[in-house]
């Protein structure tokens, strides 16, 4: 498998079957977050997360607030190392289009 393919499948735009294209909100996620295996959550699932560790769920949220917040410019960096640079493949600005785009979804549903 190529490296390219490894992303898409890592992106979630690709099914196990070559050409098959499946919209995320029909995929679902390897582990439950929140009792949800939602890769795409409608409704914030920290503060269930919280509740079911035994944890306050203010600070969970703020720190799912500050990661998603945070992680466009970490990737985005990132994508911006010369040795990422060379491999000159169209996957990693596809990559940092698709943070910046699940990470304001995230901070919608937080």
């Amino acid at each position: 498998m190529a490296a390219t393919d490894r992303f898409a499948d890592a992106l979630g735009t690709r099914s196990p079957v070559d050409g098959v294209v499946i919209h995320e909100r029909q995929m679902g996620s390897a582990m439950k977050l929140g009792g949800r295996y939602d890769l795409v959550p409608l409704v914030n699932p920290w503060v269930r997360v919280a509740g079911d560790l035994g944890v306050d769920a203010d600070r969970v949220v703020e720190r799912a607030r500050a990661l998603a917040g945070a992680a466009p410019q970490a990737v985005a960096d990132a994508a911006a190392d010369p040795a990422i640079i060379a491999l000159g493949s169209p996957v990693v600005r596809d990559l940092v289009e698709r943070v910046v785009e699940r990470s304001a979804r995230c901070l919608g549903v937080l």
